[in-house]
């Protein structure tokens, strides 16, 4: 997988450019996003971008491979740290003025009004994370859903699940008349993996954030 980071006019998109012609969005953010700077020893450091609740949305590893695509113009492998890779984010791609390890980022008035949205977000976090969060799915095209430490689904009709790399069309036969409808992932902390539903028919979602 390698990681373009694209800004339009009024989202974010997060792109596999290995992915096939069409099928390369895997999340698309709204600009009201906020990244912030995880630094974990000796695990990777990483990107949490939350949405305006306060939820988590995409993890983001800087692995050297990283992309970004400013408005109206070419891809190019971000050079910086991680730190600058979130500085860049909050400061142009989002609308917020704030550098990713919450010190003040541009002009004083927007930065505190910044500063003040982050607050509000990880409280809300704190409030709102692990709350589960339905959400359903009809002919689902490349939907892609991430941020989620355990996530379960049905589905009816014929929907592939792809999960890092590895594709299942549900429901799944296990022999005889014996079918799979959906399936249950957890992970130790909040996955970077997303799983992606393509097909045709419903899909009902339950995800757990932490």
């Amino acid at each position: 997988m390698a990681i373009l980071i694209q800004k339009l006019t009024n989202v974010v998109n997060i792109i596999d450019d290995t992915r096939t012609a069409g099928q390369t969005i895997i999340n698309s953010l709204g600009v009201d996003c906020v990244a912030k700077v995880q630094h974990k020893d000796p695990l990777n450091d990483t990107i949490h971008i939350m949405d305006a609740d306060g939820k988590p949305t995409q993890i983001i590893i800087n692995d050297g491979t990283i992309k970004t695509q400013d408005f109206g113009g070419a891809p190019s492998v971000f050079s910086g740290t991680l730190d600058d890779l979130a500085n860049k984010l909050n400061d142009v791609y989002f609308n917020n003025k704030v550098t990713g390890t919450g010190g003040g980022g541009g002009g004083g008035g927007d930065a505190s009004a910044a500063n003040q949205t982050i607050q509000i977000s990880e409280a809300q976090k704190l409030t709102n994370a692990n709350a589960p969060s339905h959400q359903e799915l009809t002919n689902p095209a490349a939907v892609s859903v991430s941020g989620w430490k355990k996530i379960s689904f049905v589905c009816t009709g014929a929907i592939t699940v792809t999960l890092d790399g590895n594709a299942i069309v549900y429901p799944y036969s296990l022999g005889g008349a014996v079918k799979s409808y959906g399936a249950t992932f957890e992970a130790d902390n909040v996955t970077t993996n997303a799983v992606t539903f393509n097909g045709t028919g419903s899909v009902l979602i339950t995800k757990k954030q932490a």
